[in-house]
């Protein structure tokens, strides 16, 4: 199943939205495929200010609506006692209050970013998802957190291009994406050398 196949049959989406990689591309995604699409962020005693503030940056350059949900996770003793599946509670409590809201905005179906490459055998946050019945594309489509692409989405392209030569990933992006790389280029260089062993903007613009 591609991604656009995913969307074809789950056309109405609520997404439970970090800002991080892997859920700004499952965004970007349902805004490309879906017919309606809001986000959720959960604003937590374990979320800093710029997660927040990343969320709403990438959301709004998407022109997608998102919507800020507060949660107190402490409040819940199963969580404060620290046990060993605490991510468990956690989870179930945010998923939980995401699902409250979307179904109140009309939305049966809840999407989070998990992807082809986490390993979701032992985790007890995953059980949680599962027993709430969240969906999660990236993983359903093998989609992985290696893949380049993903980690430019998530800081805001949308039109561009990423050859690989040689092991090295060759950049092709619009002429107005080009002064917004040059501002990003230290991050994006840094993280992409992970994968590649060099990293460099195509000369030749997309058009």
């Amino acid at each position: 199943m591609t991604i656009e196949e995913f969307f074809q049959k789950y056309p109405r989406v609520a997404i439970a939205f970090s800002g991080g990689v892997d859920s700004a591309y499952l965004l970007y995604a349902a805004k490309q495929y879906a017919e309606a699409v809001t986000a959720y962020y959960v604003k937590s005693a374990f979320q800093p200010e710029f997660e927040l503030a990343d969320a709403k940056r990438l959301a709004a350059e998407l022109g997608v609506e998102l919507k800020v949900l507060l949660v107190d996770v402490l409040a819940d003793s199963a969580v404060t006692d620290n046990p060993a599946n605490r991510c468990y509670y956690c989870k179930r409590r945010i998923f939980t209050r995401i699902m409250e809201s979307a179904d109140l905005d009309g939305y049966s179906v809840l999407l989070d970013g998990t992807n082809a490459s986490d390993d979701v055998s032992d985790r007890p946050g995953m059980k949680a998802l599962a027993e709430l019945q969240v969906l999660s594309p990236l993983r359903l489509c093998g989609l992985t957190k290696e893949e380049a692409e993903n980690f430019l989405f998530s800081l805001g392209f949308t039109d561009f291009r990423v050859r690989t030569v040689d092991n090295s990933a060759k950049i092709r992006l619009t002429e107005a994406d080009v002064p917004h790389f040059h501002k990003m280029e230290k991050e994006i260089v840094d993280r992409l050398s992970q994968l590649y062993d060099k990293v460099w903007l195509d000369s030749e613009v997309r058009r």
